[in-house]
Parts: C-alpha cells; structure tokens; sequence
C-alpha cells in the first residue's frame, strides 16, 4: 500500500482484501471484518510484520522461525522476547 508492505494471516495470501488508510494506522479487512492493523508506515520500501500472521506458516516449516524478519522486528518491538 503506497509503496510500503504490511503483512496479513497466512489464509489471506493471494487474496483480495480491502484497505483503509487513515491517518496513523492501517486497517485490512474481509469483506465487514478487520483481519489486520499496523500502525502506517512513513518510509518508501518499508515493512511491518506481524509475527502471528506467520505462524501457520511456522507450522509447516518450523525451520524458517530462527531467520524470519517478523520475528526479528517482533523482538525489536518488544513482541517477542527471550524466555530466561
């Protein structure tokens, strides 16, 4: 969306959703259901991921956690953090 990248749950990969730009954030719905909200990205070529959004995906490929980006912005934000 205007040349920035905002994930979606894996079930919504190819399809078509729709998109409310406001002011500070980014809403996708499907059809009347929100199924995702970033906060809007200010920067060209920028992304924001979700680290739930990627964890059927995990499923099937559990390999992939260690180097996925989500999961580096996730722990950056706070999301996700070390168990001691």
């Amino acid at each position: 969306m205007r040349q920035c990248y905002y994930s979606v749950p894996a079930k919504f990969i190819g399809v078509k959703v729709r998109v409310k730009l406001r002011a500070n954030e980014l809403w996708v719905f499907d059809g009347r259901q929100v199924v995702a909200r970033h906060p809007r990205l200010t920067r060209r070529y920028t992304y924001h991921d979700i680290l739930d959004h990627y964890l059927e995906i995990l499923l099937v490929k559990p390999g992939a956690f260690a180097g996925a980006s989500a999961l580096a912005q996730a722990r950056t934000e706070g999301g996700f953090t070390k168990v001691p």
